[in-house]
């Protein structure tokens, strides 16, 4: 059985601070890692090697030199050989992009049994690359997944909805975006990830997967950032001071003249 996991080289969202006065994020000189949500998909199916016999995991991303940190991390992780497409964006805004991209990396290795992907990216949070793969492949597509019974030829997965877990089957080859509730990923020490060696990465360009960029970026629907604004709450951080009666009192009078109390 072969699985390829598609991950994300990203930023590191907890290291993103918002400039107010000029209405920017600062991202110069941040630590990069592989998307949270993409951890949580190469986990899933490192497990999956390791519960059973002759199963290979190889992980495809899309970015430039600098991801090749992130492709050693998810080898050590546990992923067989890791695969970089020189893609020359990078843009979150562009998951159609990225899916063609990913796309005909897949064809180019060869149509495995099951393509894992994080349900969402840490950067762009827009659940789509996962879908458009599939139907640039023409593979079922399944999603939130948080379980999986893997059964001769074919998938059981259990789908989180909220308030219902559905359970579905389908044939392979398919494609399976795993949610962040299904493990805890395992962290690869720095000795690991420096283990790594060259040969267990590969390198494909858009030239060689027959894709030129300026006619993907001229053909792609693209969505354009034009605004940043920061979601940070200012709270009033009032402080009663005096007795616990009067504190009380003070407190009941101040949310009912927030609306909180009727």
């Amino acid at each position: 059985m072969r699985i390829i996991v598609c991950a994300k080289h990203v930023v590191d969202s907890t290291e993103v601070r918002f400039d107010e006065s000029t209405g920017q994020l600062i991202l110069r000189n941040l630590p990069t890692k592989i998307s949270d949500y993409d951890r949580n998909a190469l986990e899933a199916a490192v497990v999956i090697k390791e519960s059973f016999e002759d199963v290979t995991v190889e992980v495809l991303m899309i970015g430039d030199q600098v991801a090749q940190k992130s492709l050693k991390e998810a080898v050590a992780m546990g992923a067989d050989k890791g695969y970089l497409v020189e893609g020359g964006w990078d843009d979150p805004f562009n998951p159609l992009l990225t899916a063609r991209g990913l796309a005909r990396g897949v064809e180019e290795l060869g149509i495995p049994d099951l393509i894992f992907c994080g349900l969402v990216s840490e950067d762009g949070y827009n659940s789509l690359t996962g879908p458009a793969l599939a139907e640039l492949l023409d593979l079922p597509y399944l999603a939130p997944v948080v379980g999986i019974d893997l059964q001769e030829g074919h998938v059981r997965a259990a789908l989180d909805f909220g308030e219902t877990l559905r359970e579905v089957r389908a044939a392979f080859p398919c494609v399976l975006a795993i949610d962040s509730s299904m493990n805890v990923p395992r962290l690869p020490t720095v000795l690991q990830v420096m283990k790594v060696k060259s040969d267990r990465l590969g390198q494909l360009s858009l030239d060689g997967l027959g894709l030129n960029l300026q006619s993907l970026l001229d053909h792609v629907p693209r969505v354009e950032l034009s605004h940043y604004a920061s979601g940070a709450v200012q709270r009033k951080g009032s402080v009663l001071e005096g007795p616990a009666a009067t504190a009380v009192a003070r407190l009941t009078e101040y949310l009912a003249q927030e609306g909180v109390l009727s």
